[in-house]
């Protein structure tokens, strides 16, 4: 599993993260201490899991549909520059057909 942090965008794996002890005071004459893991670089406790985008197989927390948010809006736009090369006609056309297979 990969982490990213969410102060400094360090990106980690399992097992990276660093633990701390933090002594709480007593309880019933015995030591309370509650430990937690941190991002390993600056320590923030917010950490989020990553998914890789398996079009440009970088991290991001941000995934959805397999793509990062930079592919899906670099997808738009392709999209709807293959888009500008149709006549209206042909796209009512593909419209139709294509909705057609849904």
């Amino acid at each position: 599993m990969m982490y990213i942090c969410s102060r400094c965008g360090h990106q980690f794996e399992d097992g990276e993260e660093r633990r701390v002890k933090e002594y709480m005071g007593e309880c019933h004459g015995s030591p309370a201490v509650v430990e937690y893991s941190v991002c390993p670089i600056c320590g923030c406790e917010e950490y989020e899991k990553a998914k890789e985008c398996s079009q440009c197989n970088r991290f991001s927390v941000d995934v959805e549909d397999g793509l990062c948010e930079d592919c899906r809006s670099e997808t738009i736009d392709c999209f709807n520059r293959m888009m500008a090369d149709f006549s209206i006609a042909q796209r009512c056309y593909l419209n139709r057909v294509y909705d057609a297979d849904l």
